[in-house]
């Protein structure tokens, strides 16, 4: 039936538009937010562009990950 298609053409469009949405934050908050700090924490003038802070943020969490696998290596009991 054409209402079928329809109603489930919508639906296909409004979850492809929230899959957007959620991952389009998840990348702004969680990779770029935290490289437009660190750039501007150590260059205050610097006007950085999205690719930039994204590889800084990537390149943060990766060494933040390093360092708690450094750490509990440390502190684990033997």
């Amino acid at each position: 039936m054409p209402l079928d298609d329809i109603a489930g053409d919508m639906l296909r469009g409004a979850l492809r538009l929230a899959r957007y949405i959620v991952v389009d934050l998840i990348v702004e908050l969680v990779l770029k937010a935290p490289g437009y700090v660190l750039i501007k924490l150590f260059r205050p003038r610097a006007t950085p562009d999205d690719d930039i802070c994204g590889l800084v943020g990537i390149i943060f969490w990766l060494l933040l990950i390093a360092v708690v696998v450094v750490i509990q290596t440390q502190l684990a009991p033997a």
